[in-house]
């Protein structure tokens, strides 16, 4: 004796099939702004007195310019000066866009832009 069951059409729709249904998302519309969020990175390089190199990027929404980098990039350096011996700005240029990580892209579109520290960056904060 052979058992079929037939289950209905609307059961074997997988709500993860764009095809069926178009609208679904996995992601809430704050996640997939964040996840989605272009922005601009500026390669940033700074020296101390001393002659230590310090590296930074000054990453702002697609639309930037470099003089508002710039501009991101002393005021950067001017926190970081406080804690260190006085720092000089060297170069701020234009680098590539990228997709923005989450935390990025949410400093990004609060404060209008976000500093990533790559090399040689003391913490503001301290």
């Amino acid at each position: 004796m052979e058992l079929k069951i037939e289950l209905p059409e609307s059961s074997k729709k997988s709500p993860l099939d764009r095809r069926r249904n178009p609208g679904y998302s996995a992601f809430s519309r704050k996640q997939k702004k964040e996840c989605l969020m272009e922005i601009e990175v500026y390669d940033t390089y700074a020296r101390s007195e001393e002659g230590l190199k310090i590296h930074f990027d000054v990453m702002l929404p697609i639309g930037g310019d470099e003089a508002t980098a710039q501009d991101k990039a002393r005021e950067f350096i001017e926190k970081i000066s406080e804690t260190v011996n006085p720092v000089q700005l060297e170069s701020c240029r234009f680098c590539h866009t990228e997709t923005a990580k989450p935390e990025v892209g949410e400093r990004v579109e609060q404060e209008g832009y976000c500093i990533v520290p790559i090399e040689n960056c003391p913490d503001p904060q301290n």
